[in-house]
């Protein structure tokens, strides 16, 4: 996140994630970004903030205004989309700074509508 935004996220008390997600599967699926969660070792479950959220607390640590911070927090965001087989999306989530030890991600195949849930330890 260094490299791709110009803000202090430790210091606003945020964790931006990079997500990178890519369908290795021959089914198409879709991602709702919305439920995303990161789990806190005392196992609550944490979602991601809106970039409007995590603009608030970075407009007090720097120059620029909250919805100038919001657009280029926006611009970097994972957003919800299908994934064909073989797709590929990248992007920033953005959580309260803490301490997480896994994230689970659902997929929901596009033909059958159900749900599958990816978890990674961290």
């Amino acid at each position: 996140a260094k490299l791709d935004f110009p803000f202090d996220f430790a210091a606003a008390g945020l964790l931006p994630v990079r997500i990178e997600i890519t369908n290795l599967t021959p089914l198409t699926y879709t991602l709702d970004v919305a439920q995303i969660r990161l789990t806190r070792p005392d196992r609550e479950r944490v979602a991601p903030l809106t970039p409007s959220a995590a603009a608030a607390p970075l407009a007090t640590k720097t120059t620029p205004g909250a919805s100038a911070i919001a657009a280029q927090l926006a611009a970097r965001q994972l957003t919800s989309s299908p994934l064909a087989p073989g797709a590929q999306r990248t992007g920033y989530l953005f959580f309260p700074l803490a301490e997480y030890s896994c994230a689970r991600v659902v997929l929901t195949d596009k033909e059958s509508v159900e749900d599958e849930g990816v978890r990674v330890e961290f």
